[in-house]
């Protein structure tokens, strides 16, 4: 098991959908929570990331991603919160 980070930047253009961008500022996907779900993908070399977003609440939203390619296979579930 190994541990990572990643740094993304979400840039909201509407109060539920946004831009969101690796820490260099290159393009990742869209995001549309404004039905409460959202389906994304992303190819990078030859692996392809497919992630699903799920709002809670008000303050949390989930997100899981499937990585499947010759260098990956794994999925990644993230819970994300805001603190007051």
């Amino acid at each position: 098991e190994e541990d990572v980070h990643r740094s993304y930047q979400f840039s909201f253009f509407e109060k539920q959908k946004a831009q969101v961008l690796f820490s260099d500022g290159s393009f990742f996907h869209e995001l549309d929570l404004s039905s409460g779900f959202c389906e994304v993908s992303h190819t990078c070399k030859d692996d392809v990331y497919t992630g699903q977003f799920q709002v809670v609440s008000s303050t949390i939203w989930l997100s899981q991603w499937c990585v499947h390619g010759p260098s990956k296979d794994l999925k990644l579930n993230n819970r994300y919160q805001r603190y007051n």
